[in-house]
């Protein structure tokens, strides 16, 4: 069980079972979007293609489970050198703390120079 994702992240859980985010099983909601519709509507745009072929790397909370014994910092400019060399325009979110409660979207995306 983790915050949710999306909304009020101390009203809403991410509950999955054997793992955390990717490496866990989530239940498939099959109602034709009606929940989502109703909690949160507008969350959902459609996709804007813009021309050009961008990569967008997240950045992540330092010490976060799912990051555990990698080095985050090094992974981050080795996938921005691999998809640059693919012919991508790199850029690199980072992960946000505003005021005392993390907030993760908010920030602004900014072409990625390495960390």
């Amino acid at each position: 069980m983790e915050r949710g994702y999306i909304g009020d992240r101390f009203k809403w859980t991410s509950l999955g079972f054997d793992g955390l985010n990717g490496r866990a099983k989530f239940p498939s909601i099959d109602d034709g979007m009606k929940r989502w519709n109703k909690h949160f509507p507008g969350f959902l745009k459609p996709w804007k293609y813009t021309g050009t072929s961008l990569a967008l790397i997240m950045g992540q909370v330092l010490g976060d489970a799912s990051i555990e014994g990698v080095d985050f910092n090094k992974w981050v400019n080795d996938a921005a050198l691999e998809h640059r060399n693919l012919g991508y325009e790199v850029y690199f979110r980072r992960w946000c703390r505003r005021g005392t409660r993390w907030h993760s979207g908010l920030c602004v995306r900014s072409r990625f120079d390495g960390l």
